[in-house]
């Protein structure tokens, strides 16, 4: 695989069960053979970076990956992150509602009327809410003022890419923090439902980030997570070059591995005369 890679599963492609709770990855040296500059990927909860040394991953190009696909597939049974899914924490109302203007061409569609900001929508998601045979949501990677350019979910495990025909219908959304996304923490109850989980009322979860620091290679570069899946916004779910606070490693090796007590031996009875 090119080096040593540190990898999870997130709450998506293996069906009911949950994604990764947390990762400390730390302290440990990895050699590439130059072939992959990823030293591996998170896609479900909190990841702690720091500490290593690293070589042969493409220099400055060389990452640790953080990824949400739930963002660009509806996988059963939790459906897609597509802003208005239950199971996340989502912004309402739409942030911007509208019509395509002409067919998307690629992952690429302009809209009626728009005079956006460069880079306004970047990591919202964005629906068409006009029925039609492809997937119905994916993720904004940018736009100019009048095109949306977005992700190409057949990559990540769509069936059939994201697409509009002209004067359809679409909406632009934002999600705060997608279930069990990286990032993702601490919730406020239990799920119950077995393989048809049903979600519970007041259903909450924090953010709890990710944090990279002091990862160094061979010619001096910090090593930290991204690029990323746009939905995964700097500075709230992960943060580079920044120790987490009140942060303290395990002691190691962990007291845990040590040799086993000898048993305290049994006191021995005293004659009495």
């Amino acid at each position: 695989n090119g080096g040593y890679e540190v990898d999870n599963h997130g709450t998506e492609s293996t069906g009911r069960p949950r994604g990764c709770r947390a990762m400390e990855i730390y302290n440990n040296t990895f050699n590439g053979d130059s072939s992959n500059r990823f030293l591996g990927g998170s896609r479900s909860g909190g990841v702690l970076f720091h500490d290593n040394s690293i070589r042969g991953y493409w220099g400055a190009l060389a990452t640790y990956g953080l990824n949400n696909f739930r963002s660009v597939h509806a996988f059963t049974p939790w459906g897609g992150a597509d802003g208005t899914n239950a199971w996340d924490k989502n912004i309402t109302p739409a942030a911007f509602t509208g019509t395509s203007a002409a067919a998307s061409s690629g992952q690429t569609v302009t809209v009626t009327g728009a005079n956006w900001t460069t880079n306004q929508w970047a990591g919202y998601t964005l629906g068409r809410t006009t029925a039609g045979s492809s997937l119905p949501f994916t993720v904004i990677i940018t736009n100019t003022s009048n095109t949306l350019i977005y992700v190409n979910n057949v990559i990540y495990g769509g069936e059939t890419a994201t697409s509009f025909a002209a004067g359809d219908s679409l909406e632009i959304r934002k999600v705060d923090i997608a279930l069990d996304q990286p990032g993702a923490g601490a919730v406020n109850s239990l799920i119950s439902g077995g393989y048809n989980p049903v979600v519970p009322p007041g259903w909450n979860q924090v953010v709890e980030p990710c944090y990279s620091w002091n990862n160094i290679d061979e010619l001096g570069n910090h090593i930290n997570f991204g690029p990323n899946f746009p939905s995964i916004w700097q500075n709230i779910h992960f943060f580079n070059d920044t120790p987490m606070p009140g942060y303290t490693p395990y002691t190691y090796p962990h007291p845990l591995t040590g040799a086993t007590p000898a048993p305290t031996p049994s006191p021995t009875p005293t004659s009495t005369p």
